[in-house]
């Protein structure tokens, strides 16, 4: 359980599923023991044998519940165009 300096300690469990590598967070310690960590990893690694995905009714319901962002347009004198350094168009030398 390596944790960053002034991280709170976590289990998390690293699987191969469909050749990709995945890791999830299984909970943190000590609201999570060792033992339960454990059982729960033992659970998701036989879903990946059998086939399934162990977190799909999670992503799914991610999914759901993540609201799409509407997206803004960049106006020339808006703040997004300063921050990349662009002029707008008004103050740009006409050649």
């Amino acid at each position: 359980m390596p944790t960053a300096a002034g991280a709170a300690p976590k289990w998390v469990q690293i699987i191969r599923m469909e050749g990709k590598r995945t890791e999830r967070g299984l909970g943190g310690y000590p609201l999570v023991t060792l033992d339960e960590a454990r059982q729960v990893a033992f659970e998701n690694r036989r879903a990946v044998r059998r086939g399934e995905n162990p977190w799909a009714d999670k992503d799914a319901a991610k999914m759901v519940s993540v609201a799409p962002t509407p997206r803004t347009r960049c106006t020339p004198l808006s703040p997004c165009n300063e921050k990349r350094g662009a002029i707008p168009r008004s103050r740009r030398s006409r050649e």
